[in-house]
């Protein structure tokens, strides 16, 4: 059995996490915990990646984790690349047994410049909520093609890919 905490209550990320360990591992079970972030409700830029790093940190702090083989922590946010906002999905992840660590990204919903500072001061949800007149993100934004969970579950496998390959894995952790 594989036993993965999930440092979220949010049961759209722990079953995405689930399906994603379940093509590499046997009888996985992923429990939720919650843990803070310690950034704001709407990452930008490096608080992404610094707010799933929290959440690690967090629990490790706060929780007894020996009975547990992998820790994943999900922080949706927004970056910049290319001269373009995209709101993303990233995993850390840790295995506990040997210290290995991986990271992983979503593919990016494109943002339009005009909502970018309305998110800043909200969320990326509760903009795209109002555009759509009710409920909209990216399944919303994909005609129900990708799902939230979906890019959780690409980021997840993409952090895996660290763990699971041994000629890909790193000499020393990136973070």
């Amino acid at each position: 059995m594989t036993n993965v905490i999930v440092t979220s209550e949010n049961r759209i990320k722990t079953e995405a996490v689930r399906q994603a360990f379940t093509n590499y591992y046997p009888n996985v079970v992923a429990i939720e915990s919650k843990c803070e972030s310690n950034v704001s409700r709407q990452p930008f830029y490096d608080d992404v990646f610094n707010g799933a790093k929290n959440r690690i940190e967090n629990l490790k702090k706060s929780t007894d984790i020996s009975k547990y083989d992998f820790i994943v922590s999900c922080e949706g946010g927004i970056i910049k690349q290319f001269g373009t906002y995209f709101n993303l999905q990233l995993v850390l992840l840790e295995e506990l047994k040997t210290g290995k660590k991986g990271i992983g990204t979503s593919a990016g919903v494109p943002i339009p410049d005009k909502y970018v500072e309305l998110m800043m001061q909200t969320s990326f949800a509760e903009v795209s909520d109002h555009v759509f007149d009710g409920k909209g993100g990216v399944g919303k934004l994909t005609n129900n093609v990708l799902s939230r969970q979906a890019l959780i579950f690409q980021a997840t496998t993409m952090a895996l890919t660290q763990i699971i390959n041994k000629c890909w894995e790193e000499d020393d952790s990136k973070w």
